[in-house]
């Protein structure tokens, strides 16, 4: 395992403080992308929706958050550390990302000797579309590039989750460009979204990873619509950060597994609930009946 993290914040590098302004995309997509217009127009309206969220970061002068989500293009000619947010050591308590002669890495640390690190091969292209999403658990990391999405990380030592604190973005200024923060971690069709809202800006070729989940027009599924009114009613008071998403969402986040309501949290630990897993006492205030549970229920069973 590679771990070059003893880096001071040389000349090259500055503190990002900047207001990012984002205009529409008219250009075609290049990417090799699976599937018809319909996925592209779905995936741009995902990307204009997170641009527009209250966790996209628009000036990210600082960023509180034990999670983090990162995009960006990178020189493949760059080396060493390229993006660093961390309170003032950029080994602790850091979120980084790296590049050698034949690797993009990104850690996750606590210590200069406890990360957790996963990476990928570096590819040949001038440029390379960059997707990070680092949540809470240290074993939890996802690393994109050029569509194609890392194993998952090692550890090394015994990392935890970042104390939540202001940590300062220091990036290599000539070796990144269109950097986009949001302040937790993006489902895996979120992170398709901004990856290929990154490859069209940039007239780039990305062929996405069949491990990430492209979003799709929720139109098509007519369950969906009326267990998405009983989620938000129920549980957005705690949730909120499920408030807009796809049905994709829930299943590339895990909460729910296709055809399985009775394997998926999002159903089984509610109040009410068929089968054996649990608990069941959700939502935690308030109330569900049994027919707003089964609503849940059909969605996810006859999920296309």
């Amino acid at each position: 395992m590679k771990h070059r993290r003893h880096r001071s914040r040389a000349a090259g590098s500055f503190l990002i403080s900047l207001s990012l302004a984002f205009t529409a995309v008219s250009c075609s997509l290049t990417g090799q992308i699976p599937g018809s217009s319909e996925v592209e127009s779905e995936s741009d309206k995902l990307a204009k929706t997170l641009l527009s969220s209250a966790d996209f970061v628009t000036n990210p002068a600082s960023i509180s958050s034990k999670s983090l989500s990162a995009f960006f293009l990178v020189k493949s000619t760059a080396r060493g550390s390229v993006l660093n947010v961390s309170p003032s050591s950029p080994s602790t308590q850091a979120f980084d990302l790296s590049l050698d002669s034949s690797s993009v890495s990104a850690s996750y640390l606590t210590s200069a000797s406890d990360f957790s690190e996963s990476s990928t091969a570096l590819p040949s292209t001038s440029w390379i579309v960059v997707g990070v999403s680092f949540s809470e658990d240290p074993a939890s990391m996802d690393l994109t590039v050029n569509g194609t999405l890392a194993a998952a990380p090692t550890q090394s030592g015994a990392p935890t989750s970042p104390l939540s604190m202001a940590r300062y973005p220091v990036v290599t200024a000539a070796a990144l460009k269109d950097v986009l923060f949001f302040t937790r971690a993006l489902s895996r069709d979120e992170q398709s979204a901004m990856l290929l809202y990154l490859a069209k800006k940039n007239s780039l070729a990305i062929t996405l990873d069949p491990a990430l989940k492209i979003p799709v027009n929720n139109s098509s599924d007519p369950n969906f619509a009326p267990a998405q009114n009983v989620i938000q009613a129920k549980c957005h008071s705690c949730h909120s950060a499920w408030s807009g998403v796809s049905a994709n969402y829930y299943f590339s986040s895990g909460l729910a597994v296709k055809g399985q309501a009775e394997n998926s949290a999002l159903y089984y630990r509610l109040t009410g609930s068929t089968g054996s897993s649990g608990p069941k006492t959700m939502p935690t205030s308030g109330s569900i009946s049994a027919s707003e549970a089964d609503l849940i229920k059909t969605w996810i069973n006859n999920a296309p």
